[in-house]
């Protein structure tokens, strides 16, 4: 049996789910004008659980959404499980966000996934419709013809937006209804719950992937 507590923190989204044998049992997802993960994140933990009429000590692992995304939600979603993790002696699955969101998307053709980082850069992973690597996940600066040699290309998540001035003449799809929550993790977790492959809640971090920087107001 595979009990699997999902965290998903990465973006404004503050999202928790349940899952047993792969089978989503509750849910909830939040997001408000800034960042709800401090004061919420906890609690809806709490909440899923006894939605779902289970207790903290019956987890098997947690798996966690570790970027790239925000660096303020990814901090304080890590440093929750790990602390679940020391405490319950849980295992901790971590999952590259951006994979979760190509691998979310059914489509023949390429997928690429964006999350904002910031003016007309964006964090992007792109996979085709085998889901087949095509790019692993990394900042990019974004121009009128970045990442033309994969034209057509189906685009997810929220950097998505920034690209539909520049790309206004090339075959772009855009998947404007996805939303990012927790339950997209359950898939890949209950792989990597089967095959044993954990990490060390010692010495997981965040992959931010460029470093975080200070701007006067």
């Amino acid at each position: 049996m595979s009990l699997i507590l999902h965290v998903e923190t990465a973006t404004r989204v503050c999202s928790v789910a349940l899952s047993i044998n792969g089978v989503l049992l509750n849910e909830i997802s939040e997001q408000g004008e800034g960042y709800v993960h401090g004061e919420r994140l906890t609690l809806i933990m709490q909440e899923v659980m006894k939605n779902s009429e289970k207790e903290f000590d019956q987890l098997d692992a947690v798996s966690i959404s570790i970027g790239p995304g925000s660096y303020t939600g990814l901090r304080i979603g890590l440093s929750t499980v790990k602390g679940i993790a020391f405490a319950l002696r849980c295992p901790i699955i971590e999952l590259n966000t951006l994979e979760i969101i190509a691998n979310s998307v059914s489509h023949s053709g390429n997928i690429f996934a964006m999350l904002d980082a910031r003016r007309m850069e964006v964090y992007a992973h792109g996979i085709d419709g085998h889901k087949n690597t095509l790019f692993t996940s990394s900042p990019m600066i974004l121009d009128e013809w970045t990442f033309a040699e994969f034209d057509p290309i189906l685009c997810v998540g929220d950097g998505a937006e920034k690209t539909k001035e520049i790309w206004k003449d090339r075959k772009i799809i855009y998947f404007d209804e996805f939303e990012l929550k927790a339950s997209l993790q359950i898939e890949r977790a209950v792989q990597k719950f089967e095959m044993n492959l954990f990490s060390d809640p010692s010495s997981i971090v965040p992959k931010y992937l460029k470093e975080f920087e200070i701007k006067k107001s």
